[in-house]
């Protein structure tokens, strides 16, 4: 399994002097079960870079935990995630003394393993715009 992921600052982004609002984090656990989150700031936002950068690490840190506990993530467990994810992110908010909104950002989950029976498993949770592409053999 290979997993390439960057956030880089774009060229309007320079120019106009404000910040790289992506970012991505991914893991692969000892299970060999990938796990991988996107967020895309909402640019319109004062602080979409500090939330896209809370909400894929918050994001990764919960898989983790839940793939500790059983024998493979499920889509209800990823749902679960989203919310906790979006639940801290306002607590996160609220401690800076910051509208929530301000922090807003898309976020894209994807968990891949291989099952007993060796098929391949792939469960996507998405919030907001952006778009996942998979390619299967």
């Amino acid at each position: 399994m290979i997993i390439i992921g960057t956030s880089v600052i774009g060229v309007s982004h320079l120019r106009s002097g404000l910040p790289c609002q992506d970012a991505c984090n991914y893991k692969v656990t000892h299970k060999g079960t990938a796990m991988v989150a996107v967020a895309d700031g909402v640019g319109s936002v004062s602080k979409s870079d500090i939330g896209a950068k809370f909400v894929v690490s918050e994001a990764i840190s919960q898989l983790e935990q839940i793939e500790q506990t059983k024998d493979k993530i499920d889509m209800e467990d990823i749902q679960n995630v989203v919310a906790l994810t979006r639940e801290k992110l306002k607590q996160m908010a609220d401690q800076m003394n910051e509208d929530f909104e301000n922090f807003a950002t898309t976020l894209i989950l994807l968990v891949a393993y291989t099952t007993e029976d060796n098929q391949k498993e792939v469960l996507i949770a998405h919030v907001g715009d952006g778009a996942v592409v998979a390619e299967s053999d």
